[in-house]
């Protein structure tokens, strides 16, 4: 009886091993795993024709800019100028460009240069803002420097004061003048979140920068600008009402007489 018995099992195990073995080839039961080294042909395309799987989204336009937003929203002011006709209105050039210095972090030194401007990997407060209007196209430099030529009374600041084409630009209190003149005065009260807006002008005593499009919780937005006392090390924080505001500005190039109004040229580099 014991071989009839071990007989017996090894013709069921057999059995049982068909089995799985037409399940599997006839496509029943479980479907077999993918061969990771395997790839499945692509699907046929008849000509003139597209396959439907294949759907791929348009490219993001690349002028659409979105504002980070920490806190409430707060509806954004669009300037009605594309002064370098790159489909961003001067608003946002003016911020990206200040963001985009921030991002570089110049060194913080002051010290004057001939021709006046200084080396790209260096900057004070000023020179994020006039670096921040390249990129909405406008040469503050020559702007300020063409003002004060038509206009030298406007820019006096004591008796025996004198210009310098090499610092003036560079100036808080010349640029401060200038922006008084020619921009839109705005309060300086932060509790109307909605008055500041991000690319507008903030001016201190002896400081000045960019208010930013990050917002903290209760809606006030970061200051960008450049400090030998940069509250968290970065150049974008919070920091607008981190001192006595003295003035704040937006900048409209309507209000700029003609004359004034100077372009920034693509050729022009500063070293």
């Amino acid at each position: 009886m014991k071989p009839l018995r071990i007989a017996y099992l090894i013709v069921t195990l057999i059995s049982i091993a068909l089995v799985f073995k037409y399940a599997r080839t006839s496509g029943a039961g479980l479907s077999p795993s993918p061969d990771p080294d395997v790839v499945s042909p692509s699907p046929e395309v008849e000509e003139g024709g597209a396959v439907e799987a294949f759907n791929p989204q348009p490219a993001p336009d690349p002028f659409r800019y979105e504002a980070p937003t920490y806190g409430p929203e707060v509806p954004r002011v669009i300037s009605p100028v594309d002064f370098d006709g790159d489909g961003l209105d001067d608003y946002t050039d003016i911020l990206l460009g200040a963001k985009a210095e921030a991002e570089r972090h110049p060194l913080y030194y002051n010290e004057s240069y001939e021709g006046g401007y200084p080396p790209d990997d260096i900057g004070v407060c000023t020179d994020l803002v006039w670096r921040a209007f390249r990129d909405a196209g406008y040469n503050l430099k020559e702007m300020l420097d063409r003002d004060i030529e038509l206009y030298p009374s406007e820019y006096l600041l004591w008796p025996e004061d004198y210009f310098n084409p090499d610092l003036d630009f560079r100036r808080v209190a010349r640029l401060e003048i200038f922006f008084a003149r020619y921009c839109e005065p705005l309060t300086t009260d932060t509790s109307l979140i909605e008055e500041w807006q991000p690319g507008d002008i903030v001016i201190y005593d002896g400081h000045i920068g960019i208010v930013s499009d990050i917002r903290r919780p209760d809606g006030l937005p970061y200051l960008i600008h450049n400090s030998d006392e940069l509250l968290t090390g970065k150049m974008e924080e919070d920091a607008l009402d981190s001192r006595e505001i003295l003035a704040h500005y937006r900048f409209d190039a309507s209000r700029i007489p003609e004359e004034v109004l100077i372009p920034w040229e693509l050729e022009q580099t500063v070293s």
